[in-house]
């Protein structure tokens, strides 16, 4: 999830450097580095965000253009699986103060993280984490 809101203000910027007349070059290197990044990536999964693979080959079919739309359908993919956990996301907000929800969120994580290097190691989890 983290990739793909990443992913999305990534392509904002890119979005804003292309719409401000930046350098070709510039513009070309930001293309690069979100299709290497996201779409693209030497680590696997090749493709960091949840986008079909259709879409990513047709991104990096398209690399050298420099348009404002070349992660237009990506982009929109991504906004619909956000979109999908916002009410949940939402309700979380909601239930608790202000000033907990970091604490509260990197608390999961780190319980999350602690589950799986257990399972990855052949321990059993300590408990089941509810999703946020």
């Amino acid at each position: 999830m983290e990739n793909n809101i990443i992913f999305w203000l990534e392509v904002q910027k890119y979005k804003d450097m292309y719409h401000s007349h930046a350098s070709e070059e510039s513009i070309q290197n930001k293309i690069s580095s979100i299709i290497n990044c996201f779409i693209n990536s030497s680590i696997p999964p090749p493709v960091q965000i949840d986008i079909p693979s259709e879409y990513a080959n047709k991104i990096i079919n398209r690399m050298q253009e420099q348009g404002p739309y070349i992660f237009r359908e990506a982009q929109k993919e991504v906004f619909n699986v956000l979109l999908k956990l916002w009410l949940d996301f939402s309700t979380f907000r909601h239930s608790i103060a202000d000033e907990s929800i970091l604490p509260t969120l990197e608390r999961k994580i780190m319980k999350r993280r602690e589950n799986f290097e257990r399972i990855r190691t052949g321990e059993s989890a300590i408990q089941e984490i509810k999703p946020i």
